[in-house]
């Protein structure tokens, strides 16, 4: 299920989760949220091997904050290592019991095909990103508008209040553009 769009949703609730406790930990200088934070990452990471980015980025963060260093690298640290650690093993698993999906390398097999041409490169690392943004953009929205404060609304300016809109429009746009130019490419290179 893991390697199917089924787990998009669940994998982008809990990544987005980790991503809060974390930067609330950070503020708040929470061992308990970093807790919370390292368990919903490790369960993102389970879904998507993507999730490994919110530790290693709460390390950069953590590490980039004043404070007593053993207290500072503790917390930076053993989020990481447990993340890490944990990915390690359930490749490890996978690998001896047998159970390595057949594309579990699939993406690694492509981008090393990909680094060959740098403009087939560029146009797949847009395109992610580009996709990366839009999914966390649809995703953040709802989120986002119901956490919205009246005051700080209200003084904003009309377009930027559209402006989530207009860039998940431009950026659905380019997507598309973007994925057909790959086909195009494809069909170009089966004939």
């Amino acid at each position: 299920l893991s390697f199917t769009f089924m787990a998009d949703i669940l994998f982008s609730a809990l990544l987005t989760l980790s991503v809060l406790l974390f930067a609330l930990s950070l503020e708040r200088d929470s061992v308990l949220l970093a807790v919370l934070g390292t368990i919903l990452a490790l369960a993102a990471i389970l879904s998507r091997q993507l999730g490994l980015c919110v530790p290693i980025g709460y390390l950069v963060v953590r590490m980039l904050q004043p404070g007593d260093w053993r207290r500072k690298y503790v917390l930076a640290l053993v989020p990481f290592i447990l993340c890490a650690a944990t990915l390690t093993l359930f490749n490890g698993w996978l690998r001896q019991t047998g159970r390595i999906p057949v594309t579990y390398y699939a993406q690694l097999e492509e981008m090393a095909v990909l680094l060959q041409s740098h403009l087939k490169f560029i146009l797949r690392i847009s395109y992610n990103l580009v996709e990366f943004i839009l999914y966390l953009g649809l995703f953040s929205l709802p989120m986002l508008a119901l956490t919205a404060r009246p005051a700080v609304v209200g003084k904003t300016p009309s377009w930027v209040l559209r402006a989530p809109f207009l860039v998940a429009a431009a950026a659905t746009l380019f997507a598309i553009i973007c994925r057909s130019e790959e086909h195009t490419s494809e069909l170009q290179s089966h004939h």
